[in-house]
């Protein structure tokens, strides 16, 4: 297309948009209120995940659990007594995430040279909150160190599981 018919064309759709107000609104308008809509109304920050957990040391573990917790991505919403618990609240979406620590969590954290083990299970069947979430544990100190996305896996279609690794250097922090 050549350049002068380029021009006449604009010029042509310039002046049928000044004639028409509804046009104008349309075409400055609108785009205005949607920049300011998806920019400051619509927001992909997750707070309060109803989080359970499942405390089977019950000792230095709590300080971990209040980590969590004072993060401000999680919420405590229910502690487990047993791992028969897990499955069915994930299911009933009561909860977003469960939170398993291990019997001999203390004793692994205070062995040097040994790491302690926890589980973090997401409902994966929320796939925008458990995308952002995952990496929240690597923030928490409760990532494998080589890499903040290792041991994620999708072994159950409702579920994403990742286990941690806390090295003793920080969780004492």
């Amino acid at each position: 297309m050549k350049m002068g018919r380029l021009l006449a064309m604009a010029r042509k759709e310039w002046i049928q948009l000044k004639r028409d107000s509804r046009s104008m609104i349309l075409a400055f308008a609108l785009p205005t209120f949607m920049v300011v809509f998806f920019g400051y109304a619509i927001s992909f920050d997750i707070n309060d995940i109803g989080l359970a957990v499942l405390d089977n040391d019950r000792t230095q573990s709590r300080e971990l659990v209040e980590a969590f917790v004072s993060s401000g991505y999680f919420n405590v919403s229910e502690r487990l007594e047993s791992s028969a618990q897990i499955e069915d609240r994930l299911t009933r979406r009561t909860v977003l995430g469960v939170l398993t620590i291990p019997p001999g969590y203390s004793a692994d954290l205070a062995a040097p040279g040994r790491s302690a083990q926890i589980q973090l299970l997401f409902d994966g069947s929320d796939a925008n909150t458990t995308t952002i979430a995952m990496p929240t544990r690597s923030s928490l100190g409760t990532a494998p160190p080589e890499s903040p996305a290792a041991g994620v896996c999708g072994s159950r279609s409702r579920s994403n599981h990742a286990s941690g690794t806390i090295p003793p250097s920080k969780a004492d922090t």
